[in-house]
């Protein structure tokens, strides 16, 4: 894990001329000073991505889901980039699935409102974990509990799929 293990509250070292992995880039040196006040406390940005994912045959998007899936920028780029590195936070349902009758009597901005309530449902508790201070882990490497300070770090996904989150 990308964590410096005998002072998590200081960065880990990388080479400033160039820029890799999320821990090399200005924001998350700015976030780390702002939020990891005390020895004990380490960054871990979460990553987000959102992609419709089509579950009727042939895609005719009638049938879709957009899973909202996180994981942590504290694993490495080169573990990050394998499905089991990701795990689904909640599933944004597609809000045009419905008689088109339907649809066009929606009110203006309805499905706008509806997908802010899923995301409002969805990001309930990383907002909680946010509010309270962060997250008590026990690392095998290191001797004290750490605390896990979870901020947004970016949202991967599509123009489409950005649309949506916007």
């Amino acid at each position: 894990l990308i964590i410096n293990w005998e002072n998590p509250s200081k960065a880990v070292a990388s080479d400033k001329s160039e820029l890799s992995d999320v821990h090399t880039g200005s924001w998350f040196h700015n976030t780390r000073k702002k939020m990891c006040t005390e020895l004990n406390h380490a960054l871990s940005p979460i990553i987000f991505a959102c992609d419709r994912a089509h579950c009727d045959e042939g895609g005719k998007s009638r049938l879709s889901l957009e899973p909202l899936l996180f994981t942590l920028a504290i694993i490495p780029e080169a573990l990050r980039v394998h499905e089991w590195a990701w795990r689904p936070l909640g599933y944004l349902n597609n809000l045009h699935l419905a008689p088109s009758s339907e649809i066009g009597a929606r009110l203006k901005g309805q499905n706008i409102r509806n997908t802010h309530r899923m995301l409002r449902v969805i990001l309930s508790g990383v907002k909680d974990i946010q509010t309270n201070g962060g997250i008590t882990f026990k690392f095998p490497q290191s001797q004290a509990d750490i605390i896990l300070k979870l901020p947004i770090a970016f949202v991967i996904g599509d123009c489409k799929g950005h649309d949506v989150l916007c």
